[in-house]
This record gives structure tokens, sequence and C-alpha cells, in this order.
């Protein structure tokens, strides 16, 4: 069985920032997914860019058409640490793998009655209950930027974000977003820097 996200099983996602005049790192050391019924286990892996798979939808639909009532495709997050991804919509289905970072984004790109069809940033897909996802806008950092003040090319760098750092959008528009570092701890979630990241450097936000 392939093993997914195997670049970054098992990483440490550093994170600097200026604070004071000095460098603060925060480590986010969870796997973003494992194969089912496979030992997990591995060396940490330096992470200098991630290549998602390019993505054009086969199915489009608008609300109104859906069993949800939301547009296909649309993006949305993991919510909970461990979700378990299937051949198809029901757990009779093979399991295919396991998903073991909260707040990932992934693509809706089918949905029958309770179960949802998710695409992931390698491309892979497979069907995950609808209660395992979350409307909160998320992304994941693809390549090394900086997190800036404002929407210019010149703006004061707030951070230096590393790739496979998780991010919370609050808006976008063609160029930019302005995002919220994602800091949640064992003890919950904790506010992080806020800022624009160019929308290249992300993926989790790209119109279908």
């Amino acid at each position: 069985m392939t093993r997914k996200f195997s670049y970054i099983l098992f990483c440490t996602v550093a994170l600097s920032a200026l604070v004071g005049g000095k460098a603060v790192s925060a480590n986010e050391p969870k796997a973003l997914s494992t194969p089912a019924l496979e030992d997990s286990s591995s060396e940490n892996i330096s992470v200098e860019t991630i290549t998602p798979i390019p993505f054009s939808p086969h199915l489009t639909l608008e609300p109104g058409e859906t069993h949800s009532g939301l547009r296909l495709p649309r993006w949305v997050s993991l919510k909970y640490d461990k979700v378990n991804g299937r051949k198809g919509p029901g757990k009779n289905y093979p399991h295919l793998w396991t998903f073991a970072r909260k707040g990932a984004p992934v693509i809706v790109v089918n949905e029958m009655d309770h179960w949802r069809k998710i695409r992931d940033i390698e491309g892979g897909e497979s069907w995950v209950r609808s209660v395992a996802l979350s409307g909160q806008s998320m992304a994941i950092v693809t390549r090394k930027t900086p997190l800036l003040k404002s929407k210019k090319a010149n703006s004061r760098r707030l951070a230096e974000l590393e790739p496979n750092v998780l991010l919370n959008i609050e808006d976008c528009d063609q160029d930019y977003c302005r995002v919220e570092i994602d800091l949640e701890t064992p003890k919950g979630k904790k506010s992080g820097p806020k800022g624009y990241v160019r929308l290249i450097d992300i993926w989790g936000r790209q119109k279908f």
C-alpha cells in the first residue's frame, strides 16, 4: 500500500517569528495521514516545498443539486486528529488510510447521504463521514514564505512560514489571503500572529 504524505510524516515544522529581536519557533510534529494497518514510524524529515497535485473538477453542482445543499466541489477541513478514509461511502468499504492532522484542508468532490468523498493535497481520494469535516477555512503553506503586515510585497515581515504550517483563513482576494497561524496545543487553541500571505504559496483556497 502506498504511503501517503510520506515526505511530511512526523516532521518538525518550524515557524520563525521576530519577537523582541529573537527568533521563536513553534513545532508541529503531527502527521497529515498514515496508511491503514501500517507502521507509520519514521525519522524526522526536512521539507523544503510541498507540491500539490493539480485539480480539475469532474463534477460541478450548484447548491440546489446536492444532498447537503452546498456546492460541489468545495473546500472544507478535517475536524479531528483521526479521520478514516475509505474506498466507498460506508463502513463496510475497505479502510484506505487515516488522516492524522486536525485542520488539514481537503476538497469535497462528491457526496452521498452522510458520507463525503474528499481529495487531499496529494490527489488521493477517499470517503469520510460528514461529521468528520468542518467548514472552517484552512490552508497549508506549500513553500517558505513571509507573513506580511499588509498586502504589499515590500511590507514588513512578521514571520517566516515554513512548508506544512497550518493557517486559519479569514479572507482572500486574487493575490493575498489574510490569515492567522494555527497554534493549537494539547490544552486548546492559542491565538497566533495574523497577517497576509500570497495565495500562490498556500493550498486550501484556490478557486475551481
